[in-house]
């Protein structure tokens, strides 16, 4: 006969080796191995330990990108520990939960998750903890365009894992600041660091990891406009997040593979693109994949000079940009709007949006705002728009 805590740790042992599969991707297996262990330590009646296969349980549907399901098991999990005194449990859930906040879009709450979190671990002295947390606010500080308090959370994050020997931590926060630094135009520097945490991605056998930094040397060498080895990356990551089944990196990659195709002038291949992304998007509440989609869907129409529906396409855009507080977003929208009215012949309405989007863009000195500020001089000029100019910059001097 098997006693108590034979059973108690064979629920253990198979918590475990789901932690260990979904790390390596494996996620079919893994979520075998968790849904068994929540079931074994439910008929024992330990709510500690169902506490902690529900957060892998969690975790693990979290980067397949649904964000339902991971808040659910989120919300079961933070209720058992909360029940059992466990504030380490709790902590850890509040990650969690700031994880799914960000993954639909929602990065105040995140934020809000994530401030408490790193209270909590810094409480409890738990430096993994914290690192892991500092990665998850600086994702968010990227998204809205704070790229100075991303840099810093990252750096510290990277010294903790650093610390305590953590090669896969890393490596995500490699691949991170790597985006940041691509957005910020520096782009040797991301590139340099994206491919160590590629390395080291492969090192430890995380494929998601590589399937994300992959993605991102795909952005960097597309802002050097080499088209093909973007595509060539791409495709890798598609490769990657298709076996993983992990839906939401699938469609960020699918938008950008949409914008590869786009400035190939494969505009039909790129429609289908987006539209794939968006279908994915919708599927699982990721507003700002939405977003991005309709922004391409805009383009393609721009292109094609369907000029209705890219209105259509980009006020959406700009809408979801707005309601997420991403200036970032809202800038490259924009852009989008003052292109298609100046296609239009609508050089006032054009200035406007252009005006604004430089008032939004703080990145100075970067080429892509070095670009449309010579792009508003040379309208200002042919058009003689001296004095609309000067009011839209008026206007849009506190923005």
């Amino acid at each position: 006969m098997r006693g108590r805590g034979d059973r108690t740790g064979e629920g253990q042992i198979e918590c475990c080796l789901g932690a260990i599969l979904r790390q390596l991707g494996q996620y079919t297996e893994a979520e075998a191995c968790l849904r068994s262990s929540v079931a074994f330590h439910g008929q024992q009646s330990e709510r500690e330990e169902a506490g902690w296969a529900l957060y892998e349980l969690a975790m693990l549907f979290r980067e397949e990108g649904n964000f339902q399901q991971a808040g659910m098991y989120a919300q079961e999990a933070l209720t058992l520990f909360r029940e059992v005194s466990n504030a380490r449990g709790e902590t850890w859930m509040q990650m969690v939960l700031g994880e799914v906040s960000r993954g639909y879009g929602g990065y105040y709450e995140a934020l809000g998750h994530f401030e408490l979190a790193l209270t909590n671990f810094r409480n409890l002295d738990d430096k993994d903890g914290c690192a892991s947390t500092l990665r998850d606010r600086g994702i968010v500080y990227e998204a809205l365009g704070q790229y100075t308090k991303a840099l810093n959370d990252y750096e510290e994050a990277l010294r903790l894992f650093n610390e305590l020997g953590l090669r896969a931590g890393q490596a995500w926060v490699l691949a991170d600041q790597s985006i940041v630094y691509a957005d910020q135009g520096k782009l040797d520097i991301a590139e340099k660091i994206c491919t160590e945490a590629i390395a080291i991605f492969r090192e430890q056998g995380i494929r998601r990891g590589e399937g994300w930094a992959l993605r991102t040397m795909g952005d960097i060498v597309r802002e050097r406009d080499d088209f093909v080895n973007a595509r060539a990356y791409y495709d890798a990551a598609r490769t990657l997040f298709s076996a993983l089944g992990d839906r939401v990196d699938l469609a960020r990659v699918l938008n950008a593979l949409g914008a590869i195709g786009f400035d190939g002038g494969e505009y039909l291949e790129a429609r289908v693109l987006y539209e794939q992304a968006q279908v994915i998007a919708h599927e699982q509440g990721a507003k700002q994949i939405d977003g991005r989609a309709l922004r391409g869907l805009g383009d393609v129409a721009r292109i094609l000079l369907r000029f209705a529906d890219a209105e259509r396409y980009y006020h959406a855009a700009a809408a979801i940009a707005t309601e997420l507080d991403t200036p970032a977003e809202h800038c490259a929208v924009l852009r989008r709007q003052g292109m298609l009215c100046q296609v239009q012949k609508k050089y006032r309405e054009a200035l406007n949006f252009w005006v604004q989007a430089l008032a939004l863009d703080q990145r100075l000195g970067h080429p892509a705002r070095n670009e449309l500020q010579q792009r508003v001089d040379v309208l200002v000029t042919e058009q003689h728009l001296e004095e609309v100019y000067a009011e839209c910059c008026e206007r849009y001097s506190s923005v």
